[in-house]
């Protein structure tokens, strides 16, 4: 993660954003998820185990905690948040290469191809 320094320069500072199994991160994108004001993190992970989609909350300091894990794939490619449903929360569309290597060789291209997913959370008063 860059940091920028207020003076026109970013700075790695990586110490802001924790992962529990030390993932690896192929893709994110930043929004308020939780309607808090602050941005968090929606990103796809690589892991020893495949990639996942995850969400990391602001911790209103600009630190990324781990929240938990939105879905496990077998090859998760894209991710892109916006209004979806136009209730004015960002909701998610995820992309996977559509392949299960968990299913027998005749039907691992028929996996999940791309999901929607719609923010349910209430803006805090």
């Amino acid at each position: 993660m860059w940091v920028n320094d207020g003076r026109g320069r970013c700075v790695s500072d990586t110490a802001r954003f924790v992962d529990a199994d030390s993932a690896r991160i192929h893709q994110c994108q930043l929004a308020d998820l939780n309607g808090d004001g602050w941005p968090d993190l929606f990103a796809i992970v690589l892991t020893e185990k495949g990639s996942a989609a995850r969400v990391h909350l602001n911790d209103n300091a600009g630190h990324f905690r781990e929240a938990g894990e939105a879905v496990r794939m077998n090859m998760l490619a894209a991710v892109k948040l916006g209004d979806i449903n136009g209730d004015r929360l960002p909701d998610v569309f995820v992309v996977n290469l559509g392949m299960d290597r968990t299913a027998p060789p005749e039907r691992m291209m028929q996996g999940r191809v791309a999901e929607v997913w719609l923010n349910t959370t209430r803006k805090p008063r």
